[in-house]
């Protein structure tokens, strides 16, 4: 049994674009990113040392997910650039046989 794959680079290529949009937004939009000055602005809010650890490291985390998020969205689209190049000189060497064969 054989399964027809469909790919369609340009949407691989959206979809990465996307990604690196909702990335780029997300890290405007960390809240975690100043936990003394988030306690200066909200006294009841205010947190010990092991408070603001846990805040860095949380924060930490989340930069780190957002460059796996965009490191993934390069991925795709070189995948995506890769298989149209692969179409393209797959296409040229057929014609090019094509030619050859017509010539015979």
């Amino acid at each position: 049994m054989s399964a027809d794959i469909d790919i369609d680079p340009d949407a691989v290529i959206r979809v990465a674009a996307s990604m690196q949009d909702t990335s780029a937004n997300s890290r405007k939009q960390f809240m975690l990113d100043d936990a003394q000055a988030a306690g200066e602005a909200h006294p009841r809010w205010l947190a010990s040392a092991a408070g603001s650890q846990c805040v860095t490291a949380w924060r930490d985390r989340l930069h780190t997910e957002a460059d796996e998020v965009e490191a993934a969205a390069e991925a795709l689209k070189a995948s995506a650039n890769n298989y149209v190049t692969t179409d393209g000189v797959t296409a040229a060497a057929l014609s090019g046989d094509a030619q050859w064969l017509q010539g015979a």
